[in-house]
């Protein structure tokens, strides 16, 4: 595994919810690839996040192959007034001029 892969994956999931919490949601919908976009509105995605805030409490490499790189954690949300925390698991695809894109993405609530 690329380490410097390695470090722009979670720089890129660091800068996504930064973004969120910033309310600066086309920048963190613009971390997703194009493909995921397709999928998704950014009407809706931002619809979704709108006065959610979050606090990454864990993260880590999971794996890597070839150019994704598998980044997991946990993050602390708040929302309408409500506490919650979710496992997370997000493939970034790191492109060979060191930017990152998210692919793929799993959201686990636990409380």
């Amino acid at each position: 595994m690329d380490n410097e892969d390695a470090m722009v994956a979670m720089d890129t999931v660091y800068k996504y919810f930064d973004k969120l919490n910033e309310k600066e949601y086309k920048d963190a919908y613009n971390l997703w690839n194009s493909k995921w976009k397709k999928k998704h509105s950014y009407k809706k995605f931002k619809k979704g996040y709108k006065g959610v805030t979050h606090e990454i409490t864990t993260i880590s490499i999971d794996s890597s192959d070839d150019d994704k790189v598998i980044v997991e954690g946990d993050v602390a949300t708040k929302e309408k007034g409500e506490q919650h925390s979710y496992s997370f698991i997000y493939k970034v695809k790191v492109s060979e001029s060191g930017k990152g894109k998210i692919t793929k993405r799993t959201l686990v609530k636990s409380y």
